[in-house]
């Protein structure tokens, strides 16, 4: 308990890297035949590259994407999969900065945090 949670907060507000490489693929060789990437829950600010190529640019968590790759592809060696995830809370300032008109309501916390699609982290005792 104590303070930790206040330490470790610098850490929603970097932006931060995944990176993996992917198996090799076999050739498409069929009319029709497609690989498709499944993500489903990014969170919220995502870019999403294969092979150093921008595949989707994501902004709300609660969307799931299916994005054909078969063209960033390459049969003949391991390919690379990189997703960046930027910091939602200089996203969410901006947008609520935004439409000043707006009343955002809550409770608690940074009024901010209701502008992004994102999953909320509750705590409990």
């Amino acid at each position: 308990m104590g303070f930790n949670e206040l330490k470790c907060q610098w850490v929603g507000e970097k932006s931060w890297s995944y990176r993996v490489e992917l198996p090799m693929v076999p050739t498409v060789t069929e009319e029709g035949t497609q690989h498709v990437l499944a993500l489903d829950g990014l969170d919220t600010f995502a870019n999403v590259k294969v092979n150093g190529v921008v595949v989707l640019e994501s902004d709300n968590m609660w969307v799931m994407h299916r994005v054909n790759v078969t063209s960033k592809l390459h049969a003949d060696r391991t390919n690379l999969l990189e997703i960046e995830f930027r910091p939602a809370l200089p996203a969410a300032k901006g947008t609520k900065d935004a439409y000043p008109e707006h009343r955002w309501v809550g409770f608690n916390g940074d009024m901010s945090r209701l502008a992004v699609r994102k999953v909320r982290l509750v705590l409990t005792a």
